[in-house]
């Protein structure tokens, strides 16, 4: 089971880059009165929309679920955590999810998706069955 470590230290290292390598679509928005009549002129967010994303899908037997569990330690709620590591949460729809740290400042959805994507690709490539679920806020 010690081999998790090393997976999801290179997931993380690999999603960092993705993060940082994404360019989001811009967001352009402005004030407007009940009648959509503008109030001011437009502005435009270079990170896009605002949002996040997860790791999802990963089943309540996997490994890795026993891997957290014996080294984690649990924050109540089915919650486990391991410093410097994703945090492992039950899912909302079934399984475990996993929340990365984002590598950066920015809330954007789409960097967050794209951190998470390549850290699922690991993951996967490496006999963990998981997805990505993204959300907007």
């Amino acid at each position: 089971m010690e081999h998790f470590f090393d997976i999801l230290k290179k997931a993380y290292e690999i999603s960092k880059i993705a993060y940082e390598s994404c360019v989001p679509t811009p967001q352009s928005f402005y004030s407007a009165d009940l009648d959509d009549k503008p109030l001011s002129k437009p502005v435009v967010d270079l990170e896009g929309d605002c949002g996040g994303a997860y790791i999802t899908g990963i089943g309540g037997r996997d490994e890795i679920v026993r891997f957290y569990k014996k080294n984690g330690k649990f924050n109540g709620s089915h919650t486990y955590s391991i410093e410097g590591l994703p945090t492992l949460s039950k899912g909302v729809y079934k399984g475990y999810d996993l929340y990365i740290p984002s590598a950066g400042r920015s809330q954007s959805a789409e960097r967050k998706e794209a951190q998470c994507r390549a850290f699922a690709k690991v993951l996967n490539e490496n006999g963990i069955k998981c997805g990505v679920r993204t959300y907007l806020s």
